[in-house]
């Protein structure tokens, strides 16, 4: 076997190029439904109910209760289908791509990938199916179906197959476990960073206002994030290291976006189908195809390409030191964190504006490398040892207003509390909540009468502050600091949330009984 590899509509087919003494041909298969592979070996009946568990508890609203439902029912056509005639049924390419039964690009989308790698199908080449039938059904289903509901189809499908791979590893010895389990977990290694890219780009359309958004949220952070209370040569070295910083995302954006040098968008898949008119499905195997050639069949795995990958992973925006490139994943350019309206200033700098101010600030920070060749901070550090003492000061102070503890028993500031790595943190989460918030207010003020603006801008800030805690608070982030503190360390440290919220901040303890939101 050449090569073997998966669209992603596992209940559709499972495609693989085979070579033969007599020449090449291409086996395509079917493959069972949701509830089908979940009442396979080697699970059993408590995997499907906890499937069916999870669906009801996000089933809580009408909305939700509807998709659940349209998922179910395309599941059970897939399911019926598996009772069709599953024959064996011989087909030249030319056959399959005239075959008005399926999808408009399906199959020229999918045979592209065989190409690339060398290996050309001809017209004349002869395809193997099995449940040729299931297959057209199947396609057809999704493509009748409405796009949340074929977007959930698709997630609960992998939902599935990853449960059930799961359930083999745990419980079943290694002398029984089939090879294709194996083989769809290194599938889904290398697929399942590409996953996200995926779906966002099918379901979401034209972004341009958003993308002009981005640039400018960026633009305007950009030039602030160095602080005012730095020394010269410290401030210098920082500006320099910002100047050379850009933005990296994968932007769903039909047309080129030019005139700003800063950020750069990877519209390879996008461009794809930009501007066709091919179904749904046809998009998505698409998309998934042209995701699948960065992290295989392309060239053995290499340091490089894992890099990548990992700083693609992260639920958030992220600095890397070796590219000089903050990575800001697709998530953050769709709502409730990206909005195309330019009316909403605190809207995006409480959520993508300040997650772009903490990377930039990592960029910067106390304990942040100078590129990718210095050592690590606490042998070769290029801020000044007296902006050093000053950091550690400031975050010391901000510590005994946070932790009235920290006094009273400093035998408790156990070592991850005084970490490098927590005091980057808190650096980063500090700074970007003043950064984001003064580009918020310059945004906010920009053009227009000051009055008006006057105003309106305490009910903008306090949307900017409940938005900042709702990011800084989420639960999948991987951070030294405690999510209550990423929200409550910046805020006690600014008079404007003081302001806001008319309520005390000199600790913690006053945040909690003044300012009742938070």
């Amino acid at each position: 076997m050449a090569i073997s590899f998966t669209t992603g509509f596992h209940s559709a087919i499972v495609i693989a190029r085979k070579k033969r003494d007599r020449g090449a041909y291409v086996h395509l298969l079917n493959a069972p439904s949701i509830r089908q592979e979940l009442r396979a070996e080697p699970t059993d009946k408590y995997v499907e109910t906890y499937v069916e568990d999870v669906v009801r508890h996000v089933s809580a609203t009408s909305d939700a209760a509807t998709i659940a439902r349209n998922v179910l029912d395309v599941d059970s056509e897939v399911e019926s289908f598996a009772e069709l005639d599953v024959r064996h049924q011989w087909l030249t390419y030319g056959e399959i791509k005239e075959d008005a039964k399926f999808p408009k690009g399906v199959w020229s989308s999918v045979f592209q990938l065989f190409g690339e790698a060398g290996l050309t199908v001809a017209d004349s080449d002869v395809l193997l199916f099995t449940g040729y039938e299931p297959t057209r059904r199947v396609f057809q289903n999704l493509t009748s179906a409405p796009v949340r509901t074929t977007v959930w189809y698709l997630t609960v499908t992998l939902l599935a197959q990853a449960l059930r791979y799961d359930f083999a590893r745990r419980f079943r010895s290694a002398h029984y476990r089939e090879t294709s389990y194996l083989c769809f977990d290194a599938v889904s290694r290398a697929l399942q960073l590409h996953w996200h890219i995926v779906l966002r780009e099918v379901a979401v359309g034209n972004l341009d206002d958003g993308i002009s958004e981005l640039n400018s949220m960026f633009y305007h952070i950009h030039k602030i994030t160095v602080p005012d209370w730095l020394d010269n040569d410290t401030a210098l070295q920082a500006h320099q290291k910002i100047d050379q910083t850009s933005l990296e995302t994968l932007a769903p954006s039909r047309s080129a976006v030019s005139g700003d040098v800063n950020t750069m968008y990877l519209q390879r898949a996008s461009a794809a189908v930009a501007g066709s008119d091919r179904h749904f499905t046809g998009s998505y195997v698409t998309l998934r195809v042209a995701s699948q050639q960065e992290a295989m069949l392309r060239e053995p795995p290499n340091a490089v390409t894992a890099r990548m990958t990992s700083l693609w992973a992260h639920k958030g925006p992220v600095y890397d030191v070796l590219y000089d490139k903050v990575f800001l994943p697709p998530v953050f350019l769709a709502s409730p964190l990206l909005y195309d309206d330019r009316r909403a200033p605190p809207f995006l700098y409480g959520t993508v504006g300040a997650a772009l101010a903490k990377a930039l600030s990592d960029a910067i920070g106390p304990y942040a490398r100078w590129n990718a060749t210095t050592p690590h901070p606490s042998h070769n550090t290029w801020w000044s040892s007296s902006k050093m003492f000053d950091a550690q000061l400031r975050l010391g102070c901000l510590r005994t207003r946070a932790d009235e503890d920290v006094l009273r028993h400093p035998e408790r500031a156990v070592h991850p509390r005084t970490s490098e790595a927590f005091k980057s943190s808190a650096f980063g989460w500090v700074r970007a909540a003043r950064v984001a918030h003064d580009a918020m207010k310059a945004a906010h003020y920009d053009g227009g009468n000051r009055f008006t603006r006057d105003k309106y801008w305490p009910g903008v800030q306090r949307q900017f502050f409940k938005r900042f805690c709702l990011l800084s608070c989420g639960t999948e982030r991987q951070d030294p600091l405690r999510p209550q503190e990423r929200c409550s360390w910046p805020l006690i440290s600014m008079p404007e949330f003081v302001a806001a919220f008319e309520c005390r901040n000199e600790s913690y303890k006053l945040v909690q009984e003044t300012c009742k939101p938070f």
